[in-house]
């Protein structure tokens, strides 16, 4: 979940746009809080 690249550079390299990135780590990190019951 490190940020090498903007996010600018990775909507354009997966065609999406900027704002789905921020979404889903949230979504991604929320994720893994819940499995391990943290």
């Amino acid at each position: 979940m490190k940020e090498e690249k903007s996010l600018s550079e990775l909507a354009a390299q997966f065609d999406l746009h900027p704002n789905l990135i921020p979404w889903w780590k949230r979504q991604a990190l929320e994720g893994l809080v819940s499995l391990w019951g943290l």
